[in-house]
């Protein structure tokens, strides 16, 4: 599509892949072979270590009436720990409060099919309390991801940072920061994952497996919160070559109470565009999404927000998808599959090309009391219809919601509210004071079929509401 090649790489990336050099100890292989001497570039941030030999040392307080086992602030303790914990039956770890674990290197593994990891595969049952600590690859280390849980692995994340993960395995792998892998499960709270990289797909986080990604539910008020100061997880300043910025999922995925920001993908031009979509989130299986904020995500492609592919179901409510791009269409939202949207607002999104709220193309978009709003398809072509809503051959139902004040504003555009395709149905709706560049402005429909209930208004639209539509859209004038 026209304008994709001006996409660049992702803010924050620059420069060629740092290498780890000869001198770079491997911190896994210190602690299997029991070396006494630490990662160089762990930051004890002030930690007093107490003499502490990797042993297990118990917490003097407890979470749900179970011990957790401390582990000193350095990065072979932690790697250490997962490794026993592979070897019995599980673990629950405490982190040192506001330490950073720097991993200088991966750490040893069986054949790991998906790329090098800088911790050890999970396996087991493992639940890490990151009190507030984070987890971080080393500026000039090799390219690693920082965790993955394997088959059969079960981990409970939380109140923990997780950054500058780099995966390059490419299609096959994907997962910058965080990989469950088919057969794994995880559930990630209250944490940071940010500023990691993939050349596939999912650049924060990538989910084949079962997944829950929470705000904290159990915070306590007299807690110092210095990370961004609410309760919700953050996936943001992340970035894929190919599909899902922030998150890609392919499994069974839920994300409660969440800040999904400043993500993006690029995708690769060659005759077409490849990948390059779900700036923040791409779904291609099942996902439910409550209570997320979807901001200030770019895309090469489609999808600048969110992504729901052909075979997805991808369900929200409460959420806010604003401020998004793509190059191409869907602003906001690009779907394929079933979507349903409740409570929601989709604003100021922009596509370069058509939708600049969503674009549903073959699928089945449900939008109840939700508002469609200031939305743009603005940016490289003459033709940019749908400034709101783009439905190509797929089916749009409407209820209780309005569409208002976007506009499409290419040369030959139309349809600042609606572009209509396929079927538009509206219940109770609205559309009002949307623009375009040619009439009508309200509501543009092209060989499709438009219903409206007696209760929705369509008004104040420029240059028309309606006409000149073909079939005609009912109960509208103008």
């Amino acid at each position: 599509m026209a304008g994709l090649a001006a996409v660049g790489a992702p803010a924050g990336v620059t420069g060629a892949l740092g290498t780890s050099g000869s001198s770079l100890v491997n911190a896994g292989q210190q602690v299997l072979v029991g070396s006494a001497s630490r990662v160089t570039g762990d930051d004890n941030k002030g930690q007093d270590r107490g003499g502490r030999d990797g042993t297990d040392h118990k917490n003097d307080d407890h979470r749900g009436g179970e011990d957790f086992t401390d582990v000193p602030c350095g990065a072979n303790e932690l790697i250490a720990a997962l490794v026993r914990a592979n070897a019995g039956n599980g673990a629950k770890l405490k982190l040192s409060g506001k330490c950073t674990y720097t991993l200088n290197a991966s750490a040893p593994q069986p054949p790991v099919p998906f790329g090098p990891i800088g911790l050890p595969i999970i396996t087991q049952r493992v639940t890490i309390d990151g009190n507030g600590a984070t987890i971080v690859r080393a500026a000039n280390a090799t390219p690693f991801r920082i965790l993955e849980v394997g088959a059969g692995g079960d981990l409970n994340l939380r109140d923990v940072t997780i950054k500058g993960g780099q995966d390059t395995s490419g299609v096959a792998g994907g997962g910058g920061g965080i990989r469950i892998d088919v057969g794994g499960r995880a559930t990630i709270e209250d944490a940071d994952v940010v500023f990691n990289r993939t050349n596939g797909s999912g650049g924060g986080i990538a989910n084949f497996g079962d997944t829950r990604i929470l705000g904290r539910s159990d915070h306590d008020p007299g807690k110092d919160r210095d990370k961004h100061g609410d309760d919700e997880s953050r996936i943001s300043d992340n970035s894929a070559l190919y599909d899902g910025g922030g998150v890609y999922n392919n499994g069974n995925l839920t994300v409660q109470n969440t800040r999904i920001n400043d993500n993006n993908t690029i995708g690769v031009v060659t005759i077409l565009p490849i990948g390059g979509t779900g700036g923040g989130l791409s779904n291609s299986n099942v996902a439910v999404l409550d209570n997320v904020r979807v901001h200030h995500n770019t895309s090469g492609f489609r999808g600048g927000g969110i992504r729901s592919g052909i075979n997805a179901t991808t369900t929200a409510r409460n959420i806010e998808v604003s401020e998004n791009a793509t190059g191409s269409e869907g602003g906001g939202i690009f779907s394929d599959g079933i979507f349903h949207l409740e409570h929601s607002k989709i604003s100021r999104n922009n596509a370069g090309q058509r939708g600049g709220g969503i674009f549903n193309q073959i699928g089945r978009f449900v939008a109840e009391d939700s508002q469609i709003s200031e939305n743009a398809a603005s940016t490289f072509s003459t033709i940019e219809h749908g400034g709101g809503v783009y439905v190509g051959s797929g089916i749009v139902v409407l209820r209780h919601t309005h569409i208002n004040r976007n506009k499409a504003v290419g040369t030959n555009s139309r349809g600042g509210g609606i572009y209509n395709g396929g079927t538009v149905n509206l219940t109770e709706s609205t559309v009002t004071e949307n623009v375009s560049a040619l009439a009508p402005g309200g509501i543009f429909n092209e060989g499709g079929q438009v219903t409206v209930d007696e209760k929705s208004v369509i008004s104040e639209n420029r240059p028309t509401n309606c006409t000149p539509s073909a079939p005609p859209v009912p109960d509208c004038f103008g």
